[in-house]
């Protein structure tokens, strides 16, 4: 059985290396995010002109590369939990106050200022899926708003 104590068993050196690695990990991550072949407007779409061998390097840096990066920072939290002294249940309750408690409150928040923004008459046109009106919703929609099980969405993605 593992003790209370929550200190990692990880030195300088160690940590140094994880730093190190986050910073490269989160140069791609901009990389994967910055990717784009073309510029969407309004009314028509431009496709970015660039010589081939940069498009090509441009490619494997973005989507190649740095598709590690997701995986690396899951690796790194993987290590640095098991490097750690704890509980299962402490671990559990940790996450449901860090990780649960704060999506809850979060995704309240986005339906209430979308709730608010589609009563308010000049921003209603901005909400033209009836799906997507918050007073004609019922209790499915609202478990869905934030599980994302029927339509694979929740309403505040990023969370």
């Amino acid at each position: 059985m593992k003790t209370k104590s929550s200190h990692y068993i990880i030195n300088t050196e160690e940590s140094e290396r994880i730093k190190v690695l986050k910073i490269w990990l989160t140069i791609m991550i901009i990389f994967i995010h910055s990717y784009t072949e073309k510029v969407v407007f309004t009314e028509e779409s431009v496709v970015m002109q660039v010589p081939i061998w940069l498009y090509w390097i441009k490619f494997f840096v973005s989507r190649i590369i740095s598709q590690c990066a997701v995986p690396g920072f899951f690796f790194i939290s993987a290590v640095l939990l098991y490097k750690k002294n704890f509980t299962w249940m402490e671990n559990i309750k940790k996450k449901l106050k860090t990780l649960l408690v704060p999506y809850l409150i979060f995704n309240t928040l986005w339906i209430i200022i979308c709730f608010i923004a589609q009563n308010i008459t000049f921003l209603r046109p901005y909400f033209s899926q009836e799906a997507n009106i918050i007073s004609n919703w019922g209790i499915l929609e609202y478990a869905d708003a934030y599980l994302g099980f029927a339509s694979k969405r929740v309403m505040l993605y990023p969370l």
